[in-house]
């Protein structure tokens, strides 16, 4: 009995912890080419994306979504969320909770419709 509740034990933390590493390495991949410049007296976000700049301010943002995860606070899946901000021309731009915490966004626009959604893991899109 002891060697199947050893191997039921293991099955369940190689399964966890791998999961874990999948969400760091797809968040890693997903910020590695990005960079964010944050001008908080002026309310503005500017995203550099390899050749491309994105200026971000409340008279040009439509909404922000705050994917948020319900883990327990003991949980490493906690930190895996992400904030994504839509443009008025119908871009939609993902910063996850590793480069920018979500209550700085959330704090800084303050005409902008916000709308947060749970869940238990926040894979992102």
């Amino acid at each position: 009995y002891s060697g199947i509740l050893l191997l039921i034990i293991n099955s369940y933390l190689f399964y966890y912890f791998s999961l874990v590493v999948y969400q760091y390495v797809k968040y890693f991949l997903h910020e590695k080419s990005r960079r964010i410049k944050i001008d908080f007296e002026n309310e503005v976000i500017t995203i550099v994306e390899k050749s491309n700049l994105y200026i971000l301010n409340s008279e040009n943002l439509r909404s922000i979504e705050f994917h948020l995860s319900t883990r327990h606070y003991k949980n490493p899946l906690r930190y895996f969320g992400y904030t994504k901000l839509f443009s008025q021309d119908g871009r939609a731009f993902i910063i996850t909770n590793f480069v920018l915490d979500y209550i700085i966004i959330e704090d800084m626009f303050s005409g902008v419709k916000k709308i947060k959604k749970l869940n238990k893991i926040i894979y992102l899109p």
